[in-house]
């Protein structure tokens, strides 16, 4: 790994046209100001180093909480990893709704990407499609952001309507973006990875398992659930989903299709 040049907050860095400082403000403008409190004070210590590849080379950025520093290869890592560094309070050493009870590394990520695809206008996540998707299927919950954006040890669980459910979605997709982060390392490493499919096909099952109960916990009259029912599916039919769900679970559409569909009909 070769280091190529520093930045700091003063610099220009672009990435898809747009300079990653302004626009990761312009985004954070949006909420309310106690929001971007977190991303203001690591800004101001905060360390870029551009290397000419990470050891992993399925990654092209990644913040490092406790130095405050990013390390890249690729510029259009950085919207991602600058939204890390926004979720990340270093006076109470909390990281975005991390806990020492549980990772989260799954559900993190995918409200990173969330919002790093906002923020830049796309139309797909650059990566951790799966994990923004359950992100979607959770943006409702009233001050889910917050407990992103302003971390506080169990915040997450503060605003969960049923805490066992949600802690049964972030111990599934921990797994879930651990094992195929596994597998993509080794890809990229030149060998395929030796896998359990049975194994993340049944991850994939809880998280869909998991959400659905969740949202079944949020609405109560039948315009509401057959609401979620149709967001659910129209997501999770559509190409949104662009990484390798498909490959290790073909059948995911179909499975997520009955179970609504039977708990539906359960709660009316």
């Amino acid at each position: 790994m070769k280091v190529f040049e520093v930045y700091d907050k003063d610099s220009i860095i672009l990435d898809r046209g747009k300079n990653v400082f302004k626009a990761t403000e312009a985004y954070l403008a949006k909420f309310p100001e106690h929001y971007s409190t977190c991303y203001k004070q690591n800004l101001e210590t905060l360390e870029l180093i551009k290397v000419d590849r990470l050891d992993d080379k399925s990654q092209a950025g990644i913040y490092n909480p406790e130095a405050n520093t990013i390390v890249f290869a690729k510029n259009f890592s950085l919207g991602h990893e600058l939204f890390h560094m926004a979720s990340n309070n270093r006076v109470i050493k909390q990281f975005a709704f991390e806990s020492k009870l549980y990772v989260e590394n799954g559900l993190i990520e995918g409200m990173t990407e969330y919002h790093h695809m906002h923020a830049y206008n796309l139309k797909q996540p650059g990566s951790y499609s799966f994990e923004v998707f359950a992100v979607m299927m959770l943006e409702e919950i009233p001050n889910i952001f917050e407990s992103f954006f302003v971390p506080k040890e169990k915040g997450i669980f503060s605003i969960c309507p049923s805490k066992k459910d949600m802690y049964a979605l972030l111990c599934s997709i921990d797994l879930y973006n651990e094992l195929t982060l596994e597998y993509l390392s080794e890809l990229y490493a030149g060998k395929e990875g030796e896998i359990d499919r049975t194994e993340i096909r049944r991850t994939i099952k809880h998280v869909i398992d998991s959400l659905i109960s969740i949202e079944l916990s949020l609405y109560s009259d039948k315009q509401a659930l057959n609401h979620y029912s149709d967001k659910f599916m129209d997501l999770i039919s559509s190409d949104f989903i662009t990484d390798i769900v498909p490959y290790f679970y073909p059948g995911y559409i179909d499975y997520a299709d009955k179970q609504i569909k039977k708990r539906i009909k359960e709660r009316c």
